[in-house]
Protein backbone atom coordinates (compact mmCIF):
# COMPACT_ATOMS: atom_id res chain seq x y z
CA UNK A 1 0.00 0.00 0.00
CA UNK A 2 1.03 3.61 -0.67
CA UNK A 3 0.31 5.42 2.50
CA UNK A 4 0.90 9.12 1.06
CA UNK A 5 -1.84 8.27 -1.20
CA UNK A 6 -4.03 5.60 0.89
CA UNK A 7 -4.46 8.95 3.54
CA UNK A 8 -7.65 10.98 3.83
CA UNK A 9 -7.31 13.77 4.70
CA UNK A 10 -10.67 15.32 6.97
CA UNK A 11 -10.46 19.00 6.97
CA UNK A 12 -12.64 20.57 9.83
CA UNK A 13 -15.15 23.07 9.10
CA UNK A 14 -13.92 26.49 11.36
CA UNK A 15 -13.70 29.62 10.95
CA UNK A 16 -10.24 30.95 10.15
CA UNK A 17 -8.95 27.30 8.83
CA UNK A 18 -6.11 28.32 6.62
CA UNK A 19 -6.82 27.21 3.26
CA UNK A 20 -5.69 23.48 2.47
CA UNK A 21 -2.02 23.35 0.70
CA UNK A 22 -1.64 19.65 0.50
CA UNK A 23 -0.09 16.84 2.25
CA UNK A 24 3.73 17.17 1.78
CA UNK A 25 6.42 14.63 2.81
CA UNK A 26 7.14 16.91 5.87
CA UNK A 27 3.39 16.16 6.78
CA UNK A 28 3.79 12.34 6.27
CA UNK A 29 6.85 12.01 8.16
CA UNK A 30 4.79 13.69 11.28
CA UNK A 31 1.75 11.12 10.47
CA UNK A 32 4.32 8.07 10.88
CA UNK A 33 5.95 9.41 13.62
CA UNK A 34 2.51 10.09 15.37
CA UNK A 35 1.68 6.79 14.32
CA UNK A 36 4.35 4.59 15.67
CA UNK A 37 4.36 6.27 18.75
CA UNK A 38 2.21 5.62 21.81
CA UNK A 39 4.28 7.49 24.58
CA UNK A 40 2.99 9.35 27.10
CA UNK A 41 5.86 11.90 27.26
CA UNK A 42 4.43 13.04 23.66
CA UNK A 43 0.60 13.34 24.64
CA UNK A 44 -0.70 10.61 23.83
CA UNK A 45 -3.17 8.11 26.02
CA UNK A 46 -5.08 5.37 25.24
CA UNK A 47 -8.77 6.03 25.09
CA UNK A 48 -10.15 2.34 24.51
CA UNK A 49 -8.72 -1.04 24.04
CA UNK A 50 -11.14 -4.06 23.10
CA UNK A 51 -10.09 -7.65 21.33
CA UNK A 52 -10.21 -6.02 18.02
CA UNK A 53 -9.23 -2.27 18.56
CA UNK A 54 -7.23 0.55 20.02
CA UNK A 55 -7.78 3.78 20.73
CA UNK A 56 -5.73 6.49 21.55
CA UNK A 57 -5.40 10.44 21.99
CA UNK A 58 -3.52 13.31 22.21
CA UNK A 59 -4.17 16.66 22.60
CA UNK A 60 -2.32 19.22 20.78
CA UNK A 61 -1.48 22.72 21.91
CA UNK A 62 -2.95 25.80 20.32
CA UNK A 63 -5.13 23.42 17.89
CA UNK A 64 -8.89 23.27 18.76
CA UNK A 65 -9.01 19.73 17.95
CA UNK A 66 -7.34 16.24 19.35
CA UNK A 67 -5.70 13.62 17.54
CA UNK A 68 -7.44 10.44 17.19
CA UNK A 69 -5.83 7.73 15.84
CA UNK A 70 -6.95 3.97 15.99
CA UNK A 71 -5.06 0.12 15.64
CA UNK A 72 -7.75 -2.69 14.04
CA UNK A 73 -6.94 -6.00 14.37
CA UNK A 74 -8.89 -7.81 11.78
CA UNK A 75 -8.25 -11.60 11.27
CA UNK A 76 -8.34 -12.75 7.92
CA UNK A 77 -9.23 -8.99 5.77
CA UNK A 78 -6.78 -8.05 3.51
CA UNK A 79 -5.71 -3.90 4.27
CA UNK A 80 -6.48 -3.26 0.62
CA UNK A 81 -10.19 -4.26 1.46
CA UNK A 82 -9.75 -1.99 4.60
CA UNK A 83 -8.94 0.78 2.45
CA UNK A 84 -11.29 0.52 0.39
CA UNK A 85 -13.84 0.38 2.98
CA UNK A 86 -12.64 3.51 4.37
CA UNK A 87 -11.90 5.45 0.70
CA UNK A 88 -15.13 4.18 -0.87
CA UNK A 89 -17.37 7.05 0.13
CA UNK A 90 -20.70 5.30 -0.51
CA UNK A 91 -19.24 1.84 0.75
CA UNK A 92 -18.54 4.09 4.20
CA UNK A 93 -21.51 5.65 4.39
CA UNK A 94 -23.03 1.93 5.19
CA UNK A 95 -21.20 0.83 7.68
CA UNK A 96 -19.98 4.41 9.32
CA UNK A 97 -22.02 5.80 11.78
CA UNK A 98 -20.22 8.61 12.87
CA UNK A 99 -20.10 9.91 8.91
CA UNK A 100 -23.76 9.57 8.08
CA UNK A 101 -22.89 12.32 5.94
CA UNK A 102 -19.93 12.81 3.67
CA UNK A 103 -19.18 16.00 1.41
CA UNK A 104 -16.00 16.15 -0.67
CA UNK A 105 -14.56 19.80 -0.70
CA UNK A 106 -11.99 18.99 -2.82
CA UNK A 107 -11.06 15.66 -5.60
CA UNK A 108 -7.24 16.03 -6.22
CA UNK A 109 -5.82 12.97 -8.29
CA UNK A 110 -3.77 11.72 -5.13
CA UNK A 111 -5.79 12.68 -2.49
CA UNK A 112 -9.71 14.52 -1.72
CA UNK A 113 -10.53 16.44 0.92
CA UNK A 114 -13.50 15.44 2.75
CA UNK A 115 -16.03 16.88 5.45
Amino acid sequence: LNLKNSIVILKMAESGTAPYRGFSEEDLQKVLHDESSNSPEEGWSLASRSQFTEVWRKHCPNETVQLIKGFLHLPGVLPEDVVKMIHDLELRKRWDTQFPVIDVLEEHPTHRVVY
